[in-house]
């Protein structure tokens, strides 16, 4: 899975699950996209943000952040 981690310089760097570094530029992007959001390869060629990968990640990530939140009471 790609994430786009951070916008830098004019350049998306997108992070895979093992934190390999990938950095594309905005034109190999198509449709809108936002730091967080999974990005996956596109029918023309370049990559796009996956709405339900990122919705799926986002509560992913909040349900394993209360899990550490009540350990912590």
């Amino acid at each position: 899975m790609m994430v786009l981690d951070r916008i830098e310089e004019g350049k998306l760097v997108l992070l895979d699950d093992a934190g390999h570094k990938t950095e594309l530029l905005p034109d190999a992007v198509s449709g809108p996209y936002a730091e967080g959001d999974v990005m996956v390869p596109a029918p023309d060629g370049r990559w796009q943000a996956d709405p339900a990968a990122t919705a799926r990640r986002r509560e992913q990530n909040a349900r394993l952040l209360e899990k550490v939140l009540r350990r912590g009471r």
